[in-house]
């Protein structure tokens, strides 16, 4: 299916089933999978004209198998759980893949190769921080400043006071813009499949510890927001008249209007 037409058309099934596969099946048993149909042979019973047919959808075959190798290299590759398989992916390719497609996408596989068996800094989770970083750097962007932002909280001040110390325009969207670059940090560490792991590990009911290791990331995000989302109830709450809760409402809600529409980030928070 991976290697069909159809996963071509579907534009999801491509991502969905590299985030999910490792959960079903191995490495090996992929990579013997995709040996396998690249050894497809035409049935004895094809007439000539079949056996044409058949020989040309091949050739599509052989290209699509070769991208899903690039985009397991590229994209995909874990190497804690798939530099086993290295060798034999390395002896398919060589010997026997890039004979069979166009130069440009086999110099591409080799390439991809090439970083994967030296852990090139460029493979897989560090190629998203050096591209963010490659735009910030090339894009017209001014790059986002280390976060050293914080709020001073002193027990002995009322919390409503001190949250009004922000209450000005140029206050509002520093506040504002701090959050989002707090967050937006976690998000930028987040791992698809690391995330899918958490969940179900967590509908499996596995192991507490295994559950809380898979999604450490993803649980720092989550209490981040509850906290936050705790702190805007407490803030409004705390103020008896409705005058004062208003203020806090309307300084809340321009928070929210700040990272959407000046920042662009949304999440469960705003």
């Amino acid at each position: 299916m991976l290697t069909a037409i159809e996963s071509v058309i579907d534009q999801e099934f491509i991502p969905t089933f590299f985030v999910c596969f490792r959960f079903f099946t191995t490495p090996r048993h992929f990579l013997e999978a995709l040996i396998n149909r690249f050894n497809e042979q035409p049935p004895n019973d094809y007439n000539p004209l079949q056996l044409e047919v058949w020989v040309r959808n091949r050739i599509n075959d052989h290209i699509r198998i070769a991208k899903t190798v690039l985009l397991w290299l590229e994209l995909y590759w874990k190497s804690d759980v798939d530099h086993d398989n290295l060798p034999d992916l390395q002896d398919f390719v060589m010997h026997h893949l890039v004979f069979v497609v166009p130069s440009g996408l086999g110099d591409a596989v080799l390439e991809a190769l090439d970083l994967v068996d030296g852990d090139h800094p460029f493979c897989r989770r560090s190629r998203k921080a050096h591209d963010l970083k490659f735009i910030y750097t090339h894009g017209g962007r001014i790059e986002i400043p280390p976060n050293d932002f914080t709020v001073e909280i002193n027990p002995g001040y009322p919390n409503g006071k001190q949250l009004l110390s922000f209450d000005s325009p140029s206050g509002r969207e520093e506040f504002a813009r701090q959050h989002t670059i707090y967050i937006s940090e976690q998000f930028r560490q987040v791992d698809p499949e690391d995330a899918i792991k958490y969940w179900y590990l967590k509908e499996q009911e596995a192991c507490e510890a295994d559950a809380m290791q898979a999604g450490q990331i993803l649980r720092a995000i989550i209490e981040f927001e509850r906290a936050l989302c705790s702190w805007v109830t407490f803030s409004v709450l705390d103020e008896v008249s409705r005058t004062d809760r208003r203020i806090f409402i309307e300084f809340w809600l321009d928070i929210s209007a700040v990272r959407i529409w000046k920042f662009f980030f949304q999440s469960i928070v705003v």
